[in-house]
């Protein structure tokens, strides 16, 4: 102790402490200045982005398969060669399908033709039906109305009148003329109906339904007459009405039944001609229609056959060779889009504020020194779990091509979720948190002081938006003190 002491009263000693004292205070003063580094707020524009490693795929890209099996009789197209949408990249013999559609095609010609002979046939006899089933309907209504207005009505009184009375006396009278009576002002009204139909009915308006309304109202007279008769062949001579006058009543209405029925017969008949006509026709149209359905069958099947461009592209793969059998769904082409994207895996926390039409910078591992611009296209609704986190895939669409992007290429993607002008922002390294809040060192004239600060979003870059406690042009401390 007493030979250090002696030391420090040397010179030397005396040097040596003084050179002690110099380093102390320039290692406390470089502290001082680290800590004591400021930087001043400013306002400008803020970006929140969301950054994530993506990889490069194309926009489209197909496995391709024959639908069944068989050997392999044609390759159209390599690796590599660009290829447009229908065009055939490989194909299976199909020889013996080919022979069979050619059979199946040949028989729908022979179906068509007999269609055709049918219609033509058709068309001629169902004219000739049409004008036969309309004087049919005119001469029914003839026969009708002089079944009723001159066969019948003279033994009624008041017969076109709304109160018609069957004159004379007959079996069962009481119980039976009130139907008798009601059922003659029906038939008024019908063949009032009746001769409107046949008046106006011609070939260029006539219908099926037409010959079945005339074939209805001459059911009705019938009806009528078949009501009628019993009650006239019942008559008994009395002063009034004699033998030959009953003999005459009688005579008429059975003459009115049998012209009744011969009618009703002819319009059941022409009825049936046109029907069958339209028959014929309909039953050779589904036999064409099924004729037609089987050359589709093997059309489909000669389709299953041949391998399509689904759509404009390059061929990434192609196993096919000639006088190869392949079996049903296997791989043995593929093919990409000329268009690439890159796809990323976004975790859910990070997921609100990205949408469609976001732009993005790419930098790709090839090309650490470019940045490509993007744009979102594609955000999955559904969840992909990854390593027990929900991540939601997203695509993006390069903005324009570069043959420098290929297919699997792997890089980095910055994606910008918001952006807003005119915001103070500083790097978070500024920013100290107590308690849960957030503070900064506010620099003042002499020393720095510690400042309350509300943050609001963060741009996923090290920066933080302020929304209060500081303002634009004050000077904070860098490297604020933790303690």
């Amino acid at each position: 102790m007493q030979k250090i002491k002696s030391f420090l009263k040397t010179k030397t000693g005396i040097l040596g402490i003084i050179i002690v004292l110099i380093l102390i205070g320039v290692f406390v003063f470089k502290g001082k200045t680290s800590t004591a580094d400021t930087v001043t707020v400013t306002k400008g524009d803020f970006t929140k982005i969301v950054s994530v490693s993506g990889k490069v795929i194309a926009v489209n890209n197909v496995d391709l398969s024959f639908e069944t099996g068989g050997t392999v009789s044609a390759v159209y197209k390599d690796v590599g060669e660009q290829v447009r949408r229908g065009e055939i990249i490989a194909a299976l013999n199909s020889a013996d399908l080919v022979a069979q559609r050619d059979i199946a095609e040949a028989d729908l010609e022979g179906a068509r033709a007999e269609l055709a002979k049918i219609n033509n046939t058709t068309s001629s006899d169902v004219s000739v039906n049409k004008e036969q089933a309309i004087n049919a309907i005119v001469d029914a209504y003839t026969k009708s109305d002089d079944a009723v207005h001159s066969k019948v009505d003279q033994f009624f009184d008041d017969a076109r009148t709304s109160g018609p009375k069957i004159k004379y006396t007959f079996y069962d009278y009481f119980s039976t003329k009130g139907s008798i009576n009601d059922t003659r002002l029906m038939v008024e009204t019908d063949l009032e109906n009746f001769a409107l139909l046949a008046n106006n009915i011609n070939v260029d308006n006539y219908s099926d339904q037409k010959l079945r309304d005339a074939r209805a109202y001459v059911q009705k007279v019938k009806s009528f007459l078949d009501l009628v008769a019993p009650a006239v062949n019942s008559y008994e001579e009395s002063p009034s009405l004699t033998r030959a006058m009953i003999d005459g009543f009688r005579g008429d209405v059975a003459t009115a039944r049998t012209n009744i029925n011969t009618v009703l017969t002819n319009l059941t008949t022409y009825e049936d001609k046109i029907r069958g006509s339209v028959s014929d026709a309909s039953v050779q149209a589904a036999k064409v229609a099924s004729k037609e359905a089987n050359v589709r069958s093997y059309d489909a099947q000669i389709a299953k056959t041949i391998i399509y461009a689904p759509f404009n592209g390059i061929l990434s793969i192609q196993d096919a060779k000639v006088g190869e059998s392949v079996a049903a769904h296997s791989k043995v082409a593929a093919i990409i889009s000329t268009g690439l994207q890159i796809e990323v895996y976004i975790p859910e926390i990070s997921i609100p504020g990205v949408k469609l039409n976001n732009k993005a910078t790419v930098t790709l591992d090839a090309y650490p020194d470019t940045k490509f611009e993007a744009v979102v296209t594609h955000i999955d609704p559904a969840e992909t779990v990854k390593d027990g986190v929900s991540n939601y895939k997203v695509n993006l669409e390069f903005a324009t091509a570069d043959a420098r992007v290929r297919s699997g290429l792997t890089g980095d993607v910055s994606i910008e979720t918001e952006k807003k002008p005119g915001v103070l922002s500083i790097g978070e390294r500024s920013i100290i948190t107590d308690a849960g809040k957030y503070y900064v060192y506010l620099k003042t004239k002499d020393d720095s002081v510690k400042t309350e600060v509300t943050l609001g979003i963060k741009d996923g870059k090290g920066n933080a938006e302020i929304l209060g406690g500081i303002s634009e042009g004050d000077s904070i401390l860098l490297n604020p003190p933790t303690n």
